[in-house]
C-alpha cells in the first residue's frame, strides 16, 4: 500500500474546546488542530464547523488525507495506525470510521466482520461524518462546496453525500469502525 501522511482537525464548539483538545491529543496523529465554529452564537449547525475543519487541509502541503472528527467521540486503540492501514488500502475514497449501529450501513458492516471485509460501500442516505477522512485536496474541495452549496440547516453529512455523489468519490466506512460517537449536545 501506498504510504500516508494524515493530518486531522477536531470540529468544536469554542465552549467545548477542551473536551477538543482531549480528542485531538488521543488521535495519535501528530499534525492534529481545532477547528471551531466561526459563529458559535448562530444557530446550532455542525456545517460551519464542517467547513472550517475540512478547509484545514489546505494547511498541510504535504499530507495526503485529512481526518475530520467531532469533539464527542471516543477513539479506539491504536486509532492512527487503523487509520493509516485503511487509508493507505483505499486512498481515493472518503472514508468514514465511525457508522451510526442503527443505520442501512451498520448492516452491512456486522456481515463484513463476519467476511473479514476491511470496509463496505455506505448505502445510507448520507455520509457519517463523525469522524471522516479524505484525500487533502478533496478535503480542501469539499470545503468549498459546503460554503458555496451547504443549505441553510441541512445537516453536514447530507451535504457530504451530495458532493461524493457529484465527485464520483466512493464512500466507505471501515470495519470493524474505531471511533464511539457520546451524541452531546
Amino acid at each position: 500500500h501506498p504510504r500516508v501522511h494524515v493530518s486531522a482537525a477536531v470540529m468544536t464548539h469554542p465552549s467545548r474546546a477542551e473536551s477538543a483538545r482531549g480528542v485531538a491529543r488521543r488521535t495519535g496523529l501528530p499534525l492534529t488542530g481545532l477547528a471551531p465554529d466561526p459563529e458559535p452564537d448562530g444557530p446550532p449547525t455542525a456545517l460551519r464547523s464542517a467547513r472550517v475543519a475540512f478547509g484545514a487541509a489546505a494547511r498541510h502541503d504535504d499530507t495526503t488525507h485529512h481526518l475530520v472528527l467531532q469533539d464527542d467521540v471516543r477513539l479506539a486503540e491504536g486509532f492512527a495506525g487503523t487509520v493509516e492501514h485503511t487509508l493507505a488500502a483505499h486512498p481515493e475514497a472518503a472514508v468514514s470510521f465511525f457508522v451510526e449501529w442503527g443505520s442501512r450501513t451498520a448492516t452491512l458492516a456486522r456481515w463484513a466482520v463476519f467476511t473479514g471485509a476491511g470496509v463496505v460501500p455506505v448505502v445510507n442516505p448520507y455520509v457519517p461524518t463523525v469522524a471522516l477522512a479524505l484525500p487533502s485536496a478533496l478535503s480542501v474541495a469539499l470545503a468549498r462546496f459546503l460554503a458555496d452549496e451547504g443549505g441553510d440547516g441541512e445537516p453536514d453529512d447530507r451535504a457530504v453525500l451530495r458532493f461524493v455523489r457529484r465527485t464520483g468519490t466512493r464512500a466507505l466506512v471501515a470495519v470493524p469502525t474505531p471511533v464511539e460517537h457520546e451524541e452531546l449536545p
